[in-house]
């Protein structure tokens, strides 16, 4: 492993066990705080108070908006189950309503005057308009039975007419049946005697869709107040972020509370200084191995850089002593070369002095002649 690496795994383990007293010195603080016998610095104390007061009040708050939204879900699936509670009921009373206009049709009095006595004459009409389309239908038969193949097709066709009709009127009736029977059982007209059986059924009905009615309405009501409330708090996500903060800030103070403590009793070297406390035996035996695997780190680190540095000054002691190499061969070559030098121009100054000499004989002899010429 190179001295990068193992520097590196060993700055990892360093801050490892760092977190690791950070945190214990962390639990020493919350716990030196709820022990009267232990003195704390004032300024931390009130510190830790105050944070912690804040806290809780953020925690109630988080409390209470999260039982608000549950409480609003809670409602909102209850509506809806009310709401299918209404459909299934308002689809029965509607297929039962048929059977209690035909009880009150049979039962009409003037009592019922007031409430169902416009549809009872719409109902009679229809009954008169079924009586006389089924006269005439009757009638046509009987042509028929006399007429032939092409006279009766129009017949038929006009018995195809009549049915239609037939059909129309019949549901009118049976719409102005239940019209009746659903205005009279909104109005509270009705008796088990004028009502039946049908009567009882429908009227159970009615005060089951009542009942879900004025639940829903109440539930509405609940959920508008929740939501009132809900709105005037802070976010969830920003209370969530407030007390992670705060609990950071706590922790920090605890940390702060832990460590003034501990050290009176084991140094940063792990030496200890005097017998632990009662009560906090365990949390101190950790802080001391702790700190003795924090030293046999730290120790581990320093020779590992030292190394790495006696390495990088062998290397620089080699790199010199190469280029001392280099130049001390660079200087034996110049001596050399010098020495080589040395004689060359020995020997091209004597060969110089040759010329110089033969240069003067031949000037001389070149001056006696002139001189001779003259005289």
């Amino acid at each position: 492993m190179s001295y990068t690496n193992e520097l590196s795994e060993l700055n990892k383990q360093n801050q490892e066990l760092k977190s690791e007293l950070y945190d214990i010195e962390v639990l020493i603080g919350h716990k030196i705080i709820k022990d009267s016998n232990t003195t704390i610095e004032p300024e931390l104390k009130s510190e830790y108070f105050s944070i912690q007061s804040d806290l809780e009040a953020k925690n109630k708050d988080l409390e209470i908006s999260k039982e608000l939204e549950k409480s609003i879900d809670d409602a909102e699936d209850e509506i809806a189950t009310e709401k299918k509670s209404i459909a299934e009921a308002e689809k029965k009373l509607d297929s039962m309503l048929l059977d209690l206009g035909i009880t009150l049709y049979g039962n009409y009095t003037s009592d019922l005057t007031s409430t169902f006595g416009i549809h009872y004459a719409e109902i009679n009409q229809e009954i008169k308009n079924i009586e006389d389309i089924n006269i005439q239908k009757e009638i046509l038969k009987q042509e028929m039975e006399k007429q032939g193949f092409f006279s009766k097709l129009m017949t038929q066709t006009k018995v195809a007419g009549q049915n239609m009709s037939l059909s129309s009127h019949t549901k009118k009736k049976e719409e102005a049946l239940k019209k009746g029977a659903k205005v009279c059982l909104e109005n509270g007209v009705i008796t088990p005697e004028t009502g039946g059986e049908s009567y009882i059924e429908c009227a159970n009905i009615k005060t089951a869709i009542e009942t879900s009615t004025k639940r829903i309405s109440l539930l509405s009501d609940e959920i508008a107040k929740s939501k009132e409330k809900l709105n005037s708090m802070e976010k969830e996500n920003k209370l969530k972020q407030q007390i992670e903060e705060l609990s950071g800030k706590l922790n920090s103070v605890a940390n702060q509370l832990g460590h003034v403590f501990d050290k009176q009793y084991v140094t940063r070297d792990a030496e200890v200084l005097m017998e632990f406390p009662k009560g906090f035996e365990e949390e101190l035996n950790k802080v001391l191995d702790l700190k003795k695997q924090l030293k046999i780190v730290n120790r581990n680190c320093e020779i590992v850089q030292l190394s790495g540095q006696i390495e990088a000054a062998e290397k620089n002691v080699e790199t010199i002593n190469e280029e001392i190499s280099e130049n001390k061969a660079k200087i034996a070559e110049l001596s050399e070369r010098n020495e080589n030098l040395s004689k060359r121009l020995a020997e091209a100054e004597d060969a110089k002095k040759t010329l110089v000499e033969k240069r003067t004989v031949l000037e001389e002899e070149a001056k006696a002649e002139t001189d001779s010429s003259k005289a």
